[in-house]
């Protein structure tokens, strides 16, 4: 499946990410077409709107960025374990190489993103919309994906390890490149996914079925 990538349009300013925070958090004005490289923050703020930017090798603590929208974003070499994104709103942004681990996502909105070669543990996309979105060999495992609204979603070679889809629909999703080893369901989110047939077998088991 193609998504529409990030557009990086015109050159990028380079400058601090903590500087163009606080004067965005001050101004209440967007932030637009800047390059943020090797940076450390942790913020708190609401609402803030970041377009057209680049983050490269940037680490942002316990930052606390709820209802933040991010539109044509690209996070390359990232750390973003622990933030907290609650009811923010992705297009067109691609996380590739970034450190994820707990991130909450929970309530927010996606279309055309792209999660690539990242460590998602115990990610929490709970109650979240993800329309036309890609995750990439990336680890997943003890991800919270409950409740959420999953169109045109692709995984290839992930690790789902215990991933909880509890009351998450998953008919036509491709899990046979992906470990889906101990993924937590009642049983009807499964009508209309696609897995192999040793898949299955695991799966049988997880809905204690015995197969003679």
């Amino acid at each position: 499946m193609k998504i529409r990538k990030p557009k990086l349009a015109g050159e990028l300013e380079a400058d601090n990410l903590k500087e163009v925070l606080q004067r965005a958090i001050s101004d209440q004005k967007d932030i637009s077409g800047f390059r943020f490289s090797d940076d450390c923050v942790e913020a708190q703020a609401n609402a803030l709107e970041f377009q057209n930017c680049l983050f490269e090798n940037c680490r942002f603590g316990a930052s606390k960025l709820t209802r933040t929208f991010f539109t044509d974003v690209v996070f390359q070499n990232c750390a973003l374990a622990n933030v907290d994104l609650t009811e923010g709103s992705f297009h067109r942004v691609e996380f590739r190489n970034c450190k994820m681990v707990g991130a909450n996502f929970s309530q927010a909105v996606f279309g055309d993103v792209l999660w690539q070669d990242s460590d998602c543990q115990y990610l929490n996309l709970s109650v979240a919309k993800l329309k036309s979105s890609v995750f990439c060999a990336s680890d997943l495992s003890w991800a919270s994906i409950q409740e959420s609204s999953l169109k045109a979603v692709e995984f290839h070679e992930c690790k789902l390890l215990g991933v909880d889809f509890f009351h998450t629909p998953l008919e036509k999703l491709d899990f046979t490149s992906d470990q889906i080893d101990g993924i937590v369901v009642s049983g009807s989110e499964l009508k209309g996914a696609v897995v192999t047939a040793e898949q299955a077998c695991e799966l049988s088991r997880l809905l204690g079925l015995l197969i003679k």
